[in-house]
């Protein structure tokens, strides 16, 4: 699961969960397996990777249908172009 901070209604700090489009469930993790990567150049240098198995996911809004044709977007992964 990948969080991120954002600031809530009443101004303090809270964590909201972030979907990530093809993630795989991981069993029994005996180590940190994922990670951020943040570049010093630019945001758009930022990357979910999983160091495992080499899957890369970048930061973008995700549009959901969430009743009668509407839809709201949120903040999630997608996986990495090919």
């Amino acid at each position: 699961m990948v969080d991120q901070l954002v600031e809530a209604e009443s101004g303090s700090l809270t964590w909201q969960p972030m979907l990530v489009e093809g993630l795989t469930t991981v069993n029994n993790p005996s180590k940190p397996r994922f990670l951020v990567f943040m570049s010093g150049i630019g945001i758009k240098y930022t990357f979910l990777m999983d160091s495992a198995v080499g899957t890369t996911w970048i930061p973008t809004l995700i549009e959901l249908e969430v009743a009668d044709a509407e839809t709201v977007t949120v903040p999630g992964w997608v996986p990495f172009p090919e």
